[in-house]
């Protein structure tokens, strides 16, 4: 497939559902900005494995269509691959300014900070490309969720991959048994193949 609109001929490799399309386009582009070819146009560089996973990432759900279904894995229990984006899941029931948050000062459009990397990425972010000030939000948001007792983020992302859309409401003592019983029924399974 080409066109004028595109600057090289293309296949179509995946194709991801989207209820708020704008939106969505809209992320992706910021989460892939720094692999723009140009500033002014929506062509990025990077290999297909890795558009995919980003845009898995960014958006936290898995192609409709994929062309190569090798090139993706989905998690299993207790996985700790990067895989999911606060912002559509358990972040956007609290804080909708995350969607479609810009910088307003400078200190907000610098990079986040080794320090907000830091604890973020302990808690499984891939923050690749964040700015400051979104990376003090997503954080404004997990102290807020610590307080109220609810699933930390990688509770939330393990029991989203396996199957529980209501994981963003579950408190972390919910969240470690509906856990722990996914644990015990993957080892019953796993011992139940081997025989």
């Amino acid at each position: 497939m080409n066109g004028t609109g595109v600057p090289v001929p293309f296949e179509i490799e995946a194709v991801f559902d989207s209820a708020n399309p704008l939106r969505d386009e809209q992320k992706v582009h910021q989460f892939l900005g720094e692999n723009r070819l140009n500033s002014n146009r929506e062509f990025f560089s990077l290999d297909l494995r890795t558009a995919v996973q980003r845009v898995i990432d960014c958006l936290n759900i898995y192609p409709s269509y994929l062309k190569n279904p090798d090139i993706v894995k989905k998690d299993f229990v207790g996985a700790t691959t990067k895989k999911f984006d606060p912002v559509l899941h358990s972040f956007s029931l609290i804080d909708n300014a995350l969607v479609d948050w810009q910088p307003e000062t400078k200190n907000e459009a610098a990079p986040a900070t080794d320090e907000q990397v830091t604890r973020l990425d302990r808690h499984g972010f891939d923050t690749t490309g964040w700015k400051s000030g979104y990376a003090q939000k997503v954080l404004d948001v997990m102290d807020w969720r610590f307080d109220q007792n609810l699933a930390t983020p990688r509770q939330v992302r393990c029991l989203l991959n396996n199957g529980y859309p209501d994981a963003q409401t579950m408190t972390r003592m919910e969240a470690n048994a509906t856990m722990d019983e996914l644990s015990r029924e993957y080892e019953k399974n796993r011992k139940n193949r081997k025989r």
